[in-house]
């Protein structure tokens, strides 16, 4: 009971810490969930490769340490690393990786290493152990999410609430060692520490000080830890702020923006009498909202905190004039009978789902029931005037289209923001001559200023910048979203992603290289249905956010359904009639299901905007809890089909869940959901499963380590010859082997390639076996291990870079001139990388030409459905067995003649060698299109045909390994 006890306990305080962390993170990033997905999948990424972990030996204290202090101490190091580089510069998306990992890295380790260690303390019930210690894990979880949703979050502060789980731990130790009189210093000392992380964390000067760093130059007046985030209040001189989640929301001091926002809308009509105002409330804007004498303003905040804090600061004599709110406006909406003549939207740019579902048609079609005749909707969007960058004119364009779809009239102003007006009756642009403006005479508005930053060809620029073809802005298909995520990477590398997006791929394959000799099919169902679940998990999160307008109010209670979820599908026992085959099989159909009804649940739910809030949550936690228990349930049938070390099985089973949940959460935040919208990330889960359910249909038996189905066999080959024959076709047109071409030389291609040889490279250094000697592991014989299924991902993306010289190189043997080549291809560019690491692969039991070269795949593919031999006991044979160092040595030669001859002979193409060699374009060459199909019908006969005979890479690593293994026996003869 032991072990469960921790495992709880370790549940609890891991969960509490990334709750709070992710929170943390959120606020520096205005709620961004680029930013949320990136941290869960960095939380996921580096627990699981921790747990892999299993054989090293750590001293328990140590991690007691880091559970106790690091919580407190890393959230506090953060606020100051904030304030030092974020709060001064734009910090790019890889630094914010960089730093989320590093942030995260020793306690996500702690929990990850211990899981395992638990699993093996409880082995003495072997049948449930595994399944015990993640129900318990699972459980200490929940108990994190309902008291941090329903108690934690509303009373306590962040750094109260993570000493929580270090008051726990030196409470059990401390009256563990007081039962003892030998340990009673032990545990004074344990007391000790109690008291000071209580006098530390508690203090509400600590938290003031550390959260003010970020805003220099400023007295820090009060911080709210709202559910919708941190709400902090600062002065400087005479001017009061209030910044949400690191965004300034309303200042006190009267500026040329406040003076755009108010008369560029109200200008527009005569007689003004009632506006409903939308977020964005301040005493400069009332200041001059309320210069119309006949206005009446309803105000409305959907964070109950950050309406009272408004109403607490503004200024006594505007009250009269003022209806506070504190409602989320789709609910306002659905029962508010009044009508406004104005309706203005003083939100910031959607930066997040939860402020994207205010720029959509859903809801611009929910304000015109509101407006009177000829009312107007208006809302600002930060841009450039001057420079409207292609994501800014996107971004614009979707949500101005999504006001086109619902009003007559539409009108872009430029001025410091991008205005944009909407209503069916008329709209003037030539604000100067209205006559508000003449009798109102604003400061900054003067006639002649208005007449200098509103003229006909900034208005003309500004129409002219629309996208005709831009998609419009909605609720489930995010498109401002993603624009505003496009406009902030355009600030730094577009390849950022791709190189977090290769790191965590990169992660989830070092943990199936250690897995796949044992069970690929059952490696290949669990990762998948870890990212599916905690995938389509993330989607009814951010749907829920989109429903019912709670950014971070029921995050908890959310999560801890779907682990209660884990919780009972891990401790409930199924009935032992039914196969663990089986019972994977219907984990596999299950997800499938939910994928397919996910889109028309939450579609279904968009639409009755009168649903309590609390019935929308109950119905997205009850499915995050069927979501939860699939996966634990497959999960507990793979653990007890496994018959290898109960530590090293938990290992294998806790790395797959967290790397492939890992990759679920980053690619729906960051990828997925705002390119391509909800249905289709639904759809894109639902074809995972169907070929999740397809490859382990046509499995041998998930307990019987025997040769694969004959269906398997044919069906690799079919595969990856109909592969192989498609590129073939696509290069050999003339009217399609550009695009391949444009494809192969794309930057990001060429990243994907080298991060995959990075991982392979990587993976081999991790699944060393430490018991063995390493020279002895370095020069065993080669073996086949079989077809992994992550062998097939290398199969899909190197076989265009090695196909294509096949079929378009300007030499007539295709590989050996690339050094000299004038016009290279994406082998050419890539060659002097991908070989010397494929040589490096090919040290440890040559895994490169064995299971990653999409060619050894394909000739792999060929040998296990034909039964071809290595060798042909004949003179021929023995050829054909030197004939591979004979192509070594002419690869050298050649190589070295045409290096070392006369480079301007070279580029006059007057060198012998060189001038025979060149064909003088690309276009296919007869003799090796005919080569590589005879080379094709010989791997029927002969084991790995282009590997045994042609291959020079395969012929040196051959040697190496040969000659290794003689100096190893010399020298322990």
């Amino acid at each position: 009971m032991q072990a469960q006890l921790f495992a709880f306990l370790l549940g609890f305080i891991s969960l509490t810490y990334q709750l709070v962390i992710v929170r943390e993170f959120a606020s520096f990033y205005a709620s961004n969930e680029l930013i949320i997905g990136s941290i869960m999948a960095c939380w996921l990424l580096l627990t699981g490769i921790a747990s892999t972990c299993n054989k090293l030996r750590i001293n328990p204290l140590a991690l007691a340490f880091i559970l106790i202090f690091y919580p407190l101490s890393s959230l506090i190091a953060l606020r100051f690393l904030h304030a030092g580089f974020f709060a001064v510069l734009t910090i790019d998306p890889l630094t914010s990786l960089l730093l989320s990992l590093i942030t995260l890295l020793p306690f996500c380790f702690a929990v990850g290493y211990s899981l395992p260690q638990l699993v093996n303390a409880g082995k003495q019930f072997p049948n449930s152990s595994f399944s015990s210690i993640y129900a318990w894990d699972s459980l200490g979880s929940v108990g994190a999410c309902i008291c941090y949703s329903l108690l934690l979050a509303d009373w306590f502060s962040p750094l109260q609430i993570l000493s929580l789980g270090s008051i726990i731990i030196l409470l059990l130790s401390g009256a563990s060692f007081s039962k003892s009189a030998a340990y009673t210093p032990k545990a004074l000392s344990y007391f000790t520490l109690f008291i000071f992380i209580i006098i530390f964390a508690w203090s509400r000067n600590i938290e003031l000080f550390t959260t003010g760093l970020s805003y220099p130059q400023q007295d820090l007046q009060n911080v709210t830890f709202s559910q919708h985030g941190y709400i902090v209040q600062t002065k400087q001189q005479s001017t009061s702020s209030v910044f949400v989640n690191s965004q300034l929301l309303s200042t006190d001091s009267v500026s040329l923006e406040t003076e755009e926002q108010a008369h560029y809308i109200l200008a527009q009509r005569e007689q003004v009498k009632r506006m409903l105002l939308v977020s964005g409330g301040s005493n400069s804007l009332f200041t001059e909202l309320l210069k119309y004498p006949l206005l009446k303003i309803d105000y409305l905040e959907s964070d109950p905190d950050l309406a009272a804090i408004i109403q607490a600061t503004i200024s006594d004599k505007y009250k009269s004039r003022l209806t506070f709110y504190a409602e989320d406006p789709y609910k306002f909406l659905s029962h508010a009978t009044e009508q406004y003549d104005i309706i203005m939207l003083a939100l910031p740019t959607p930066s997040s789902f939860y402020i994207n579902r205010l720029y959509t048609t859903e809801f611009f079609s929910m304000l015109y029931p509101h407006l009177s005749a000829d009312g107007i909707v208006a809302l600002r969007l930060s841009a450039n005037i001057n420079y409207l960058t292609p994501e800014v004119s996107a971004l614009i364009s979707s949500i101005y289209k999504a006001l086109a779809e619902n009003f007559k009239n539409n009108l872009l102003l430029p001025g410091s923001h991008v205005y944009l007006l909407a209503s069916q009756g008329r709209l003037n642009p030539d604000i100067a001559a209205l006559p508000a403006i003449s009798a109102l005479k604003p400061f900054f508005l003067t006639p002649d200023y208005l007449r200098s930053i509103i003229t006909l060809e900034r208005l003309a620029d500004l129409q002219s910048a629309l996208l005709q073809n831009a998609p419009v802005n909605s609720n489930f298909s995010p498109v401002a979203y993603w624009h505003y995520a496009r406009i902030w990477l355009s600030q730094f590398s577009q390849s950022a992603w791709w190189y977090l997006f290769c790191a965590l791929l990169g992660g989830a394959l070092l943990a199936l290289a250690k897995l796949h000799t044992k069970s690929t099919v059952l490696a290949f169902s669990c990762s998948t249905t870890s990212f599916a679940c905690l995938g389509l998990s993330l989607l009814l999160l951010f749907s829920y956010q989109i429903l019912s307008g709670h950014s971070f109010a029921d995050l908890g209670l959310l999560f801890g359904a779907y682990l209660s979820g884990s919780f009972c599908g891990s401790y409930f026992q199924i009935n032992a009639t039914v196969t663990k085959r089986k019972q994977i099989l219907g984990a596999d159909a299950l997800v499938l299901l939910l994928s397919l009804l996910l889109p028309t649940i939450i579609f279904a739910l968009s639409r009755s905007y009168q649903l309590s809030s609390y019935y929308i949550l109950l119905i997205v936690a009850a499915l995050n809890f069927s979501l939860g228990a699939i996966q634990a349930w497959q999960l507990r049938a793979i653990s007890q089909t496994l018959s290898t070390d109960l530590r090293e099985a938990a290992s294998f089973i806790f790395a797959l869940d967290f790397l492939a949940a890992a990759l679920g959460a980053f690619s729906i935040s960051a990828l997925l959901l705002p390119l391509i919208g909800f249905k289709a990330c639904a759809y894109v889960f639902c074809s995972l499963k169907v070929l999740s359910l397809c490859v382990l249909y046509l499995s041998a038996p998930i307990n019987s380590p025997t040769e694969a189905s004959p269906k398997r066999k044919w069906l690799g080959l079919a595969f990856s010859l109909a592969v192989l024959a498609l590129l073939g076709a696509l290069l050999l047109s003339d009217s399609t082997y550009q695009y391949i071409n444009a494809f192969t030389l794309n930057p990001n291609y060429h990243l994907w390639l080298i991060a995959l040889m990075i991982a392979a490279i990587v993976a081999i250094v991790i699944t060393l076996d430490s018991s063995v000697e390493l020279e002895a592991q370095l020069t065993a014989l080669p073996r086949s291990n079989g077809l992994v299924i992550f062998r097939w991902l290398y199969f899909l993306s190197f076989l265009p870079a090695l196909i294509y010289p096949l079929f378009r190189c300007v030499f007539k043997i295709p590989f050996l001139f690339c050094h000299v080549c004038p016009q290279r291809c994406v082998f050419g560019h890539l060659r002097p990388y991908l070989i010397p690491w494929a040589l490096t692969i090919n040290l440890e039991r040559r895994k490169w030409c064995y299971n990653l070269c999409p060619l050894g795949t394909l000739q792999e593919c060929q040998a296990k459905a034909t039964k071809s031999q290595n060798y042909v006991h004949s003179v021929l044979g023995k050829f054909l067995d030197f004939l591979p160092y004979v192509i070594l040595a002419l690869t050298v030669v050649i190589y070295l003649v045409v290096w070392g001859g006369d480079k301007a002979a070279v580029n006059s193409l007057s060198s012998s060698w060189y001038e025979y060699f060149y064909a003088g374009s690309n276009d296919p060459q007869t003799l090796v299109i005919v080569s590589v199909i005879m080379l094709l019908i010989i791997g029927l006969f002969r084991r790995r045909s282009f590997c045994s005979l042609l291959c020079p890479a395969g012929a040196l690593s051959g040697l190496l390994l040969k000659m290794q293994r003689l100096m190893s026996h010399k020298r322990r003869g």
